[in-house]
C-alpha cells in the first residue's frame, strides 16, 4: 500500500520538463524498489533449508574368506564344485540329504549331522494345536523343495498361504499365516481328522484346521511369432471350509512353496563381515 500511494502522489505533480525528469527518475527508483521487495518476498525458502548430508559410500569387503575373484581369463578347474570340498555328485532321491565325505569321515561332525537330521525328520513334542505340518521334513522334502498339491482335494503339506488385507495387516482371527491342520492329523492314525470343517471350531468345543487351501488352474493358449503353439497354466489360489468364520474384508493370499535347505551350512560358515 505504501508504494501504491507514492506512485499516485507523483502522478499528481505538474509535468514541467524538469519535474517530469525528476518524476521519471523517482518512479524508476520506486519501481526498482518495489520489484526488489516483491522478489525478496517470493523467494523460495527451500534454498534456505539445511541440506541433507549424503553418507559416504561404504567400500564392500572383497576378502571372501580367502576366495579369489572369478576371472574369464583364469578359469578355476574346481569351479564346477559349487560346495567346494562338500560338493556331492549324487542323483537319487536322497541327494540333498546325503552328508559330504568331509563330514562322514569326521566322527564329531558326523555326530552333529546325525543329531540335526534326527530333529529335522522327527515330530516335536507339544506341537500345535494348529500347524502347517508335523515336521521340518514334512515341508522340506528330503531337504529339497516342497511340492504343489496334486489335486484340489489333496492337502497342502509343503506349501503355505500368508495372509494380509489391502494394507498389509494380518487377519484379526487367522493371523498372517493359514494353518490348515489341527494336531490330531499328526498325533493320530487319521490324517484327515485335523482337516478344516466349516465353522467346526467356531463354538470352541472342537478344534480343526483353520481352512483348506487349494489351487485351481486357468489354461491360457497362444502362439509364438513363428506359429508354434503354447499353453500356460495360471494358478488361482482359493480356500474353503473356514473353521472360525469369514476372513476380514479384502483378504489376500501370498503362496509360499518350501525352499530347499541343502547348502545352508556352507552359507552359515561365511563370516558375517563378508
Amino acid at each position: 500500500m505504501i508504494f501504491n500511494y507514492t506512485l499516485l502522489s507523483f502522478a499528481k505533480i505538474v509535468e514541467t520538463p524538469l519535474l517530469v525528469q525528476v518524476q521519471n527518475m523517482k518512479k524508476s527508483l520506486i519501481i526498482i524498489a518495489v520489484t526488489s521487495f516483491l522478489m525478496s518476498c517470493s523467494t523460495d525458502d527451500s534454498n534456505n533449508l539445511p541440506t541433507e548430508e549424503i553418507p559416504a559410500p561404504v567400500t564392500p569387503v572383497l576378502d571372501h574368506s580367502g576366495l579369489e575373484p572369478l576371472s574369464a581369463e583364469n578359469i578355476d578347474n574346481l569351479e564346477y564344485k559349487a560346495g567346494g570340498d562338500a560338493t556331492l555328485f549324487v542323483s537319487n532321491n536322497d541327494a540333498f540329504s546325503t552328508r559330504p565325505e568331509m563330514i562322514a569321515n569326521n566322527f564329531a561332525h558326523d555326530s552333529h549331522f546325525t543329531q540335526g537330521d534326527h530333529l529335522f525328520r522327527t515330530p516335536h513334542d507339544n506341537i500345535g494345536p494348529l500347524l502347517s505340518t508335523g515336521t521340518c521334513q514334512g515341508c522340506h522334502l528330503n531337504d529339497g523343495r516342497g511340492v504343489l498339491p496334486s489335486s484340489t482335494s489333496a492337502a497342502m503339506t509343503s506349501m503355505l498361504f500368508k495372509l494380509a488385507d489391502m494394507t498389509g495387516k494380518a487377519d484379526p482371527i487367522y493371523g498372517d499365516q493359514l494353518q490348515p491342520f489341527a494336531e490330531q492329523s499328526f498325533t493320530s492314525n487319521d490324517f484327515e481328522s485335523g482337516f478344516a470343517q466349516y465353522l467346526g471350531s467356531a463354538n470352541g468345543n472342537e478344534l480343526y484346521g483353520e481352512a483348506f487351501p487349494f489351487i485351481e488352474y486357468e489354461f491360457i493358449q497362444g502362439r509364438y511369432d513363428d506359429g508354434t503353439s503354447y499353453e500356460l497354466r495360471k494358478p488361482i489360489y482359493k480356500v474353503k471350509d473356514l473353521s472360525f468364520g469369514d476372513f476380514t474384508e479384502g483378504i489376500q493370499f501370498s503362496p509360499r512353496l518350501a525352499p530347499q535347505v541343502f547348502g545352508v551350512g556352507l552359507l552359515e560358515a561365511i563370516p558375517t563381515e563378508n
